[in-house]
C-alpha cells in the first residue's frame, strides 16, 4: 500500500559546475615576471658582427687616411735591402777607386801612335845613330863590334854591330854578299826563318830577315834582323823579343829602324874577321 511519504527515487547529488580560473594564478605569474625582471636587466639583442674589412690597416697619425702600412717583415726586408744597397754603391766606389790608383801607378800600355821621349845616340867611329826610347836601358858590351846594347826589360832587346867589309856593296852588286847574311843568320841550329826579303831604308841597301829561334833556357824568342850597308861598312840591327811580345813592341822596333842613319863620310878599318853570331851577350840567345 502506498505509504504516506512520496516515493520517488533519491535524487542525485548536484554536479559542481565548472569553475572559471581564478586570476589570483595569472596575478601570481605577473608578479613572478615582475620579480625576475627586476632581478636582471633586460637582455639586448645583439648585432651580428661586421665581415672583415679587405682594406690593410691605416695610418690615423696624420689627417685623414696616410698609406697603408707594409706588415713588419716585409718592412724589415726593404730596411735590409736598402743597407744592402748602400753597401754594394760604396764597394763599388771604392773598387773604383783602387782602380783608378792602380792603373795610376802602373805604367800605361804603348800605344804605337803615341810619341814616346827618346834618346838619341851617335857613333863618331862608325858614323852610326839612331834614336831609342828613353826608358830602355843601355850596356856595356866588351866587344868592339858592339856599338850599342840596349835591354828594353821584359827579355826585349837591340843590338847594333858595324862591320867594314873589303868591297862596298850598292844595289848592283847586293846578291853578292847574300851568302855572307845567311851564314850570319842561320849561325844558330834553332833558326827558323819566316820572311826574308832585299831592302832601302834612308839610302842603304840590305836584307831583311824575320825568323825564330830557341834560347838558352828553351824559349822561343824572335829577330828582326837588318843588314844596312853603306860604303865599305855593314850595319848590322837586331831586334829581339819573346814571341808572344814581338807583336805589340813591332811598332817601337820600326820606329828605331827608321831613325838610323849612317854618315858615309866616316870611314872604319878593313875588315879582319866576319862575325859569328847575330845574339848579343844579354839577350836570352848569348
Amino acid at each position: 500500500m502506498p505509504s504516506s511519504v512520496d516515493e520517488q527515487p533519491p535524487s542525485r547529488p548536484p554536479r559542481p559546475r565548472p569553475q572559471p580560473p581564478t586570476r589570483r594564478r595569472a596575478a601570481a605569474a605577473r608578479s613572478s615576471r615582475a620579480a625576475a625582471s627586476r632581478e636582471a636587466p633586460p637582455r639586448r639583442r645583439q648585432r651580428p658582427p661586421a665581415p672583415p674589412s679587405r682594406r690593410p690597416p691605416v695610418d690615423h697619425e696624420g689627417e685623414g687616411e696616410g698609406p697603408a702600412r707594409q706588415p713588419r717583415s716585409q718592412a724589415k726586408l726593404v730596411v735590409l735591402l736598402s743597407v744592402l744597397t748602400v753597401l754594394v754603391i760604396s764597394l763599388a766606389g771604392f773598387g773604383m777607386s783602387l782602380a783608378s790608383r792602380s792603373s795610376d801607378d802602373a805604367p800605361a800600355p804603348a800605344d804605337p801612335d803615341t810619341p814616346v821621349p827618346v834618346t838619341r845616340f851617335e857613333d863618331p867611329e862608325t858614323g852610326a845613330s839612331l834614336e831609342y826610347p828613353r826608358s830602355w836601358r843601355r850596356v856595356e858590351v866588351p866587344n868592339a863590334t858592339y856599338r850599342l846594347v840596349l835591354d828594353g826589360g821584359n827579355d826585349l832587346a837591340m843590338t847594333l854591330r858595324v862591320f867594314p867589309t873589303e868591297v862596298p856593296t850598292t844595289a848592283e852588286n847586293l846578291a853578292n854578299i847574300k851568302a855572307v847574311t845567311d851564314g850570319i843568320v842561320t849561325s844558330n841550329p834553332t833558326v827558323q826563318i819566316l820572311k826574308q826579303q832585299a831592302i832601302t831604308l834612308n839610302g842603304m841597301v840590305g836584307y831583311y830577315y824575320f825568323y825564330t829561334f830557341n834560347d838558352n833556357n828553351g824559349l822561343q824568342a824572335v829577330h828582326a834582323h837588318y843588314f844596312l850597308f853603306q860604303g865599305h861598312k855593314m850595319n848590322m840591327i837586331v831586334f829581339q823579343a819573346l814571341a808572344d811580345d814581338f807583336e805589340k813592341n813591332a811598332a817601337t822596333f820600326d820606329r828605331i829602324a827608321e831613325s838610323f842613319h849612317s854618315d858615309p863620310r866616316v870611314t872604319i878599318p878593313p875588315a879582319t874577321t866576319a862575325p859569328s853570331t847575330t845574339t848579343a851577350p844579354t839577350t836570352p840567345g848569348g
